[in-house]
């Protein structure tokens, strides 16, 4: 990987303001016989920042034993704090414009003579940077054809009036609540917009595909009403960055669970990383994907996402994973996602969701609200889930779900307050792994904090399987204010609480009835350095 040196940083942002006040000049200059001369330069100085990142960027092969000590031994293999991001691998040096009237038959060198965005993503090649200008680009079908490559990636790069104007950092640049204040829609005027034509409010297809294509960069784009509005499948050292996908799949109501529940629609995706590894998430925003939000599946590995949004508030089709890692996807890194579901909708999803062999993947930082943190199934391993928060907020939804048999991971630091409940182990048959083995053991929760619930802990009855959950451990947790600690509706074993505080809690145990038909479960659980505070029970 090709590291971004300091000193280029500085100096790109001495470019950036320079090609500002450039083209404030531009827009005044337009019709004097300055301007021409002024767009020169203005083109020269976007080379000139690109050509100066490859020139500094480049390494040498046969530098001496102490430079060689300060880079990482294998910067691409690892998802600690001190690994550089994957994205930075070299800028592209050839420069290229895209707008909506934009032609095949134009150079694509000037804003002038602009390509279309379809011949921009056939034509672009390794080395390559488009700029795409801000506008409603319509229904597109864009597949992208060639790859990046380690000396160079290929950029797509929307901008508003002028190249490099639209930078985001630590969030995506249109937000949810711009969304709602343009009646869930977009501002088509300030960046480059894809709108999927529907059909009884049925999302086809997709706005961006990549197939086994490496090192492309997507960035500052808006997509909304396909079916799947981006799919990098194979695809490996990509980055999405200020990607705004939104109201992907099917809302025909008679499609549709008047009601809210799962399983009727069950379309629509945000962004989905297939098979891809080495691939970031940065600055994104999802909103109302019908079926997933953003999705990494089948085998991802070394996946990055930082500062990304999930909302839905359509209860048409709800959305029912959030943030999921799926099928086999590990050594993900989640940082700083944020996840809402809004109050009333009737299905309560998968809020941030590991499942179906993800394991040793990292998530911290992150917020869920209205919905759950879940660990699910037997190969569900390894996991870290730290610093972390789950709230419920006026409904009272959500919780840490540990499900199917998940074992051997690690939550620290986190706190579910105002929610359903605390933990919850559950079980139950899904088409997506095996299910009905057990309830979730050797999890381990380290300096957590439920507060403000129904329930501590639920041993939960979901599917009305009887498995067991075994040998789970909370250490230095506190439990407070909640009506019971402990819901017992399956069997359970060993459940170690060491140096646990118990303040402000009515009942020991209570039980949840399905149908009114439920057999009485024992609480197996152990208590050790406890401190406890107003509590309607003794400990066991």
């Amino acid at each position: 990987m090709k590291i971004l040196p300091i000193s280029f940083k500085y100096r790109f942002k001495a470019f950036f303001l320079l090609l500002i006040l450039l083209n404030v000049c531009l827009s005044c200059a337009s019709e004097s016989d300055f301007y021409q001369t002024l767009q020169e330069l203005n083109d020269s100085l976007i080379e000139d920042v690109l050509e100066e990142q490859n020139s500094e960027e480049e390494i040498d092969d046969n530098s001496d034993e102490t430079e060689e000590e300060e880079l990482p031994a294998d910067d691409t293999s690892t998802n600690d704090d001190e690994s550089e991001p994957i994205e930075n691998f070299i800028y592209s040096e050839n420069v290229f414009y895209v707008s909506v009237d934009g032609q095949s038959s134009n150079s694509g060198k000037t804003e002038q003579e602009p390509w279309s965005v379809e011949h921009a993503f056939r034509t672009a090649k390794a080395k390559d940077t488009i700029f795409i200008k801000a506008g409603n680009y319509g229904n597109v079908d864009l597949l992208v054809t060639n790859s990046g490559n380690s000396e160079g990636g290929i950029f797509f790069i929307g901008y508003f009036q002028f190249p490099l104007d639209v930078i985001s950092n630590g969030a995506a640049t249109v937000s949810y609540e711009d969304y709602k204040q343009n009646n869930d829609s977009f501002d088509t005027n300030i960046l480059p917009t894809f709108i999927g034509n529907r059909t009884n409010d049925i999302g086809l297809g997709s706005a961006i595909r990549m197939f086994d294509k490496d090192y492309i960069h997507l960035e500052n784009l808006q997509v909304q009403y396909y079916k799947s509005n981006i799919v990098n499948r194979g695809g490996e050292y990509c980055v999405f960055k200020n990607i705004i996908t939104t109201d992907a799949g099917d809302f025909y109501i008679e499609n549709s669970d008047k009601d809210g529940n799962s399983g009727f629609n069950m379309t629509g995706q945000g962004l989905t990383i297939d098979d891809g590894d080495y691939n970031v998430v940065r600055d994104c925003l999802a909103i109302n994907c019908g079926m997933r939000g953003v999705i990494v599946e089948n085998g991802s590995e070394y996946t990055e996402h930082y500062n990304n949004k999930v909302y839905s508030d359509n209860g048409i089709n709800a959305t029912d994973y959030y943030y999921l890692i799926s099928s086999n996807s590990s050594h993900a890194i989640l940082d700083n996602i944020y996840v809402e579901r809004a109050e009333g909708m009737h299905h309560i999803a998968h809020g941030i969701c590991l499942k179906d062999g993800a394991n040793n993947n990292i998530v911290r930082n992150c917020t869920v609200v209205n919905t759950r943190i879940e660990l699910s199934f037997d190969d569900v391993t390894e996991n870290l889930v730290e610093d972390s928060i789950v709230i419920g907020r006026d409904e009272h939804v959500g919780c840490i779900s540990v499900a199917n048999g998940a074992h051997h991971n690690t939550f620290k630091n986190v706190t579910v307050e105002k929610a359903a409940g605390g933990v919850k182990f559950e079980d139950w048959i899904d088409g997506d792994g095996d299910g009905a083995s057990n309830a979730g053991h050797h999890n381990e929760f380290i300096n957590c904090t439920f507060k403000g619930m129904e329930y501590g802990v639920a041993f939960y009855f979901w599917d009305v399987i009887y498995t067991e959950a075994f040998d789970n451990t909370f250490t230095n947790c506190s439990f407070e204010n909640l009506e019971v600690l402990f819901q017992i509706n399956r069997p359970n074993r060993n459940t170690i609480f060491e140096s646990c505080n118990f303040e402000n809690i009515s009942d020991l145990i209570n039980s949840r009835s399905k149908n009114g038909l439920y057999p009485d479960f024992e609480l197996d659980a152990k208590f050790y350095n406890s401190t406890t505070s107003n509590l309607g029970f003794t400990l066991p």
